[in-house]
């Protein structure tokens, strides 16, 4: 990796599976995040619709 490029870490499953099936997935995945990548990237979310 290199300082002060773009990466694309995280998308979607396969197909229009969710990756978190429950809610609870989704927050330890976000209180991770923080808790390393989070302090040391610029994060920016986008939302679509399949």
């Amino acid at each position: 990796m290199e300082l002060g490029q773009p990466y694309h870490i995280y998308n979607h499953a396969n197909g229009t599976e969710n990756i978190f099936r429950v809610e609870e997935n989704y927050r330890f995945f976000l209180r991770q995040y923080v808790k390393y990548p989070g302090e040391v990237v610029d994060t920016f979310f986008t939302f679509s619709k399949v």
